[in-house]
């Protein structure tokens, strides 16, 4: 499938350009953001942003496809595992961010 094609060149794309050194980003035009634009943040969403965010590489990669709709096969495809085993990373990754978020 095409799409899938163009996902897994993109994510190696994104995963070498990973392994380059970090550049340092400043935070200064973040600051700027109109008031109301930080109201309309759900607070919820943002803890499990947060909680996606401290996902190790693959995890965050399959929790994201899985989020944006891609059905498991599509996701193992891309990922380079088994359907069992994407099913299997989906399951553990969900229950170990609901465990982050319960007392949220």
């Amino acid at each position: 499938k095409f799409s899938t094609w163009l996902y897994r060149v993109s994510l190696n794309t994104v995963l070498t350009f990973k392994r380059r050194p970090a550049k340092v980003v400043t935070t200064e035009n973040f600051e700027t953001l109109p008031v109301e634009a930080e109201r309309t943040h759900n607070d919820e969403a943002e803890a499990l942003y947060a909680a996606i965010l401290e996902l190790k590489d693959i995890d965050r990669m399959l929790i994201t496809l899985h989020l944006d709709g891609y059905e498991n096969e599509e996701i193992a495809d891309m990922a380079g595992l088994t359907k069992n085993n994407t099913a299997v990373k989906l399951h553990r990754i969900k229950e170990g961010l609901i465990r982050k978020l319960k007392d949220f």
